[in-house]
């Protein structure tokens, strides 16, 4: 981006934003693509009304003018056609094709009911806010210029990354949906489009057990479920989660934190452990009744007999 003029460099920022969105091709990235193409429109045509005239090869412009089109998006364009008139210039998209994807970009900002945004339109509003830029700002081979700064930005591919599915839920569990131009998304999705480095260090701090399906099985081999394919720990954020994966892929995750251990409200698994000693301590320390109440790791069946053993022994208990 060094070699476009400063002052360009504020409205091409958005133009990089929008294609970066655009191309991860994401719902959200629609969204946000259309937003940030129709937004870098404006900015283009506000920063060079507002530049000094030699940064626009010597153009000058009345006072009363330069207010007058500065006063909306539809007066904005208005000087763009003007532009092209005093440049004789070809009119590549019209001033109505574009007011119509900036009410498609309203619909966007403010929670209408348009949904993702067509490729079509997307398309069509990216070759309109790369028009008016090169326009403006004298660049002619705006697409390469474009391409070069896409490539600079974009990590190498060993250092890519892609989602992971646990971190998600983890994240997901712990916040609220985020609304963005009226439409729900998870904070998981807004986090890994919004900022990846956070999202990766997010990543780097999730640490796991071994699996310890195969131990489990062996202490209890007629009480875990036939479908569970794998048990760990998951320390996340100061917590500590049970994750139970099933042999059709679907994943469980229970917090662990709350379960105590004696009279003096210590925690079982403590997150100060390491995951593989809370695994070893769910193994040894954990009673089937506690497993049963605290997990789903047990057939309806093992549950029942546990929970009528449990019972008939307070029973005996007390009458002793």
């Amino acid at each position: 981006m060094s070699a476009l003029r400063p002052w360009a460099q504020g409205p091409f920022e958005l133009i990089v934003h929008a294609e970066m969105h655009r191309r991860d091709g994401g719902d959200f990235d629609r969204r946000m693509a259309l937003i940030s193409f129709d937004n870098s429109i404006e900015v283009s045509i506000t920063t060079y009304l507002t530049l000094n005239p030699i940064q626009r090869n010597g153009a000058q412009y009345r006072r009363e003018d330069v207010d007058q089109w500065l006063k909306n998006y539809h007066t904005k364009l208005d000087f763009f056609t003007y532009e092209l008139q005093r440049r004789s210039l070809m009119e590549e998209i019209e001033k109505s094709e574009i007011i119509w994807y900036h009410d498609h970009r309203n619909e966007q900002y403010h929670g209408g009911s348009r949904g993702i945004p067509e490729y079509r339109v997307l398309e069509e509003i990216r070759k309109a806010a790369l028009w008016v830029f090169s326009v403006l700002f004298d660049v002619a081979n705006i697409e390469e210029v474009l391409d070069e700064e896409i490539l600079r930005r974009t990590p190498q591919e060993e250092e890519k990354f892609q989602r992971d599915k646990i971190l998600d839920m983890l994240i997901d569990m712990n916040n609220e949906a985020i609304t963005v131009a009226g439409q729900p998304y998870n904070t998981s999705e807004i986090l890994y489009a919004a900022d990846p480095e956070i999202y990766s260090a997010e990543l780097s701090s999730l640490e796991e057990s071994h699996d310890f399906i195969k131990e489990l099985i062996e202490k209890y081999p007629d009480y875990v479920r036939s479908d569970i394919n794998s048990v760990q720990f998951i320390h996340y954020n100061q917590a500590v989660y049970l994750k139970t994966t099933t042999v059709e892929g679907s994943i469980d995750l229970e917090d662990m934190s709350f379960i105590i251990d004696g009279p003096e409200v210590e925690e079982m698994f403590p997150f100060t452990n390491s995951p593989n000693h809370n695994a070893t301590l769910f193994i040894r320390q954990l009673d089937p009744y506690s497993i049963i109440n605290f997990t789903e790791l047990f057939t309806e069946l093992a549950c029942q007999q546990i929970a009528k053993s449990y019972e008939e022994s307070s029973r005996v208990n007390r009458h002793e």
